[in-house]
């Protein structure tokens, strides 16, 4: 693949993305006048990944998705808002939040919840730490949004 600036692949991949979820098909997302900047190997090796995807079982949209998201967890600049690692099922999960590692963890929770396989409900962060500036034992917490109720 030639060279090309990842952000600029980035939004190829984000646009494509949209137009896949808007119901187009994957002939008229390909089409050439969308992407008159970006050359045409990169598009025609794109749609070769999603096309090898799609014949997996993996719908256009979900095939989009996971090259957009290996391209960025490639990308140097890549920056996740939370990242959890778990080595094994007993252990400590190692937990960073906007690039910071949680240190002293009391509880780590993350939950994601969808009615079908397109609609996006919001994600559920909570994580508590001890704070490392407390000599009282006090803790700190992360949340985003609210716990998803069945």
């Amino acid at each position: 693949m030639d060279c090309i600036k990842y952000d600029k692949l980035i939004d190829v991949l984000k646009e494509l993305g949209i137009l896949l979820a808007s119901g187009k098909q994957l002939k008229e997302v390909f089409k050439r006048e969308l992407y008159e900047d970006v050359s045409e190997q990169v598009i025609t090796e794109l749609r070769r990944v999603i096309v090898s995807l799609n014949h997996l079982g993996f719908k256009p949209l979900d095939a989009a998705n996971i090259v957009l998201f290996g391209l960025m967890n490639t990308h140097e600049n890549y920056n996740p808002l939370l990242l959890i690692e778990l080595p094994d099922i007993d252990s400590v999960p190692i937990a960073s939040y906007k690039g910071e590692e949680i240190n002293k963890k009391i509880r780590v929770s993350f939950d994601y919840g969808t009615e079908s396989d397109e609609y996006l409900q919001r994600s559920y962060i909570r994580i508590e730490h001890a704070d490392p500036d407390s000599d009282m034992g006090n803790f700190k917490v992360i949340q985003h949004n609210y716990p998803i109720k069945d």
